[in-house]
């Protein structure tokens, strides 16, 4: 006697509460997300096999690309805008509006002279991305980074401090960044590179 067959009965599933969830995770995660800042100059820094990371959030990081120019980056806004007005306005008597302020700390990789960031904020915001950035000096004769890095430990003292040097960075510009930091009482100091396989 054959088999009776059970009929097949096809399932159906409303998704709609599922597009629902998708489309709310999407929007939450495009509005949380924060822009990564463009670095205004390429930098292919050396590897090494440590593994421990730096905590960017924490740390004001003096980078030097390989024409030797230097830049500084910290990623508190607030502090960021606190440590410039205290290094333009009340060192260097530039006297900049509340609203230059606002300007200038939306740089996250600063690196401009401090007798060019008046010109450089007369020049429209869409024209910016353009001008290439000279970078902070940093020489016997006129040394603005020894005042930043001041100016920034005056504001947070817990903050950590690294370097972060292209391959091709001259030697002369390592020596007085490193002489720099010497002189700032910043002995401390974290090597920024990238990790390599660790030897067999």
């Amino acid at each position: 006697m054959p088999k009776v067959k059970v009929p097949r009965k096809s399932i159906s599933l409303d998704m709609t509460a599922m597009c629902d969830m998708a489309f709310l995770l999407l929007t939450f995660f495009i509005l949380t997300a924060r822009m990564k800042a463009p670095e205004p100059a390429k930098f292919d820094v050396p590897s090494s096999i440590d593994t421990s990371k730096v905590q960017d959030k924490d740390m004001l990081k003096i980078s030097i690309s390989n024409d030797g120019r230097i830049f500084l980056s910290l990623k508190d806004p607030k502090i960021r805008r606190e440590v410039i007005r205290l290094t333009c306005n009340d060192y260097y008597k530039l006297e900049l509006t509340d609203s230059q302020l606002d300007e200038l700390a939306l740089i996250e990789n600063f690196g401009l002279p401090v007798s060019t960031i008046k010109s450089y904020l007369s020049v429209p915001d869409a024209e910016r991305k353009d001008i290439p950035l000279p970078g902070i000096p940093c020489t016997k004769a006129n040394n603005e980074l020894y005042i930043w890095v001041d100016r920034t430990r005056g504001v947070n003292s817990d903050l950590g401090m690294g370097v972060k040097a292209d391959k091709e960075c001259p030697y002369k510009v390592i020596k007085e960044v490193f002489g720099t930091m010497q002189e700032a009482h910043e002995n401390n100091l974290s090597l920024i590179t990238t990790l390599e396989a660790a030897p067999e």
